[in-house]
């Protein structure tokens, strides 16, 4: 009971200094708050992964973060089954944990190019691969499938790295030809691209960039999301694809790299700016919750030279992580910093918030693995 009393102190200082400010300005939301609603512990040495939450079975899925298995644990921490297969294994995924998800009474697992579907004992039912040439860079442990809905059919909507055409992204093609998610069919293993970009994307604008990372939910047939490195908020419905919008993100700063030439190369050279970056993304009901990082211009960049934990504490300062709410009418909240006791890695269908415990910042080690639960509440 102490720990609980405490981490709800935690919990309004870090998110709203317990501030009783209010404000009449018709743009603003009121204000919210998370509340403790329950949390789960599993007694594990190493470091546990959440992928995904049953909330109807009270099942959790969580991934290992070095050795590739898989656990299915109940609401009280226990391990109900597990998957622990060699990588090379024909029942396995690969080398390396993307994403996962409860998929029909199943758990799909993607993989480095390939996916694996089982049953809730981890008893293998059929995998199958990409059928265009992968990315060659891997998101782990990422929420990058979501279960939705194409013409009333369950399928899987994912990012797998980048899009289906495999050309370079200092290419025009690459933009023009983007699909932002592929819309999988599991049962045949066949995947549709989805989603080009929005025409008010400044990926458009005849520049390259780097990786583009999309952060995402999905409710049915709509599907919401973000560019981690944009300012813009898009809707996207895949059975009515023409009623694609977008909405400009309040930020109260947001550093943009404006790209490099097409058919040139990124230069890794001159100094920069640390661009601004959003880290997470949730929707529940009409609510959008954006966790970001405004960016550093170059003159205010620490010394380099300094020691790696004097480095990591200063760019916290200087560029801490911050919060705003956004709903679907266009009212948003003022952005509030974040704190480092936890932080939030996924949303459940409930709509509940799942926290890990940032063990790095526990005064003394711990044996359990801990992710609170939580809920977003108006004050």
């Amino acid at each position: 009971m102490k720990l609980i009393s405490l981490f709800i102190t935690v919990l309004c200082i870090a998110f709203y200094s317990c501030s009783e400010e209010r404000t009449e300005d018709p743009n603003i939301l009121p204000a919210y708050e998370f509340e403790l609603i329950d949390s789960i512990q599993i007694n594990h040495l190493g470091s546990l992964e959440l992928l995904d939450v049953h909330v109807e079975k009270e099942l959790y899925l969580f991934s290992t973060e070095n050795d590739n298995h898989l656990f299915l644990t109940n609401k009280s921490g226990e391990i109900v089954s597990k998957f622990d297969e060699p990588v090379d294994s024909p029942k396995a995924f690969g080398n390396g944990t993307g994403s996962g998800i409860f998929f029909e009474n199943q758990i799909v697992i993607m993989g480095y190019n390939q996916f694996a579907v089982y049953d809730l004992e981890f008893n293998f039912k059929h995998g199958f691969k990409l059928t265009y040439p992968g990315s060659d860079i891997f998101y782990a442990n990422n929420d990058h499938l979501k279960r939705a809905f194409k013409n009333k059919k369950p399928m899987l909507l994912a990012f797998t790295g980048g899009p289906q055409n495999g050309v370079p992204s200092n290419q025009p093609e690459y933009y023009t030809e983007y699909n932002a998610f592929d819309l999988i069919d599991v049962d045949s293993g066949t995947f549709t691209p989805v989603v080009p970009f929005h025409p008010k994307s400044r990926f458009l604008s005849g520049k390259a960039f780097g990786y583009i990372q999309p952060k995402y939910h999905v409710e049915g047939n709509d599907i919401s999301f973000i560019y981690s490195q944009d300012t813009l908020l898009f809707h996207y419905n895949l059975d009515q694809p023409e009623t694609f919008t977008a909405t400009r993100i309040p930020f109260d700063n947001f550093i943009i790299n404006e790209g490099f030439r097409m058919k040139g190369q990124m230069d890794y050279e001159t100094p920069s700016d640390v661009e601004g970056k959003i880290h997470t993304y949730f929707k529940v009901g009409d609510l959008n919750l954006i966790a970001y990082t405004s960016g550093i211009k170059h003159e205010n960049i620490p010394d380099l030279t300094q020691e790696e934990d004097v480095l990591v504490k200063e760019f916290a300062r200087i560029n801490p992580l911050k919060w705003i709410l956004l709903n679907d009418s266009g009212k948003s909240s003022n952005p509030q910093e974040m704190q480092s006791k936890f932080y939030i890695t996924r949303v459940d269908s409930d709509g509940n918030f799942w926290a890990k415990q940032n063990t790095y910042m526990l005064e003394e080690e711990s044996d359990l693995i801990t992710y609170y639960k939580l809920k977003l509440v108006q004050k």
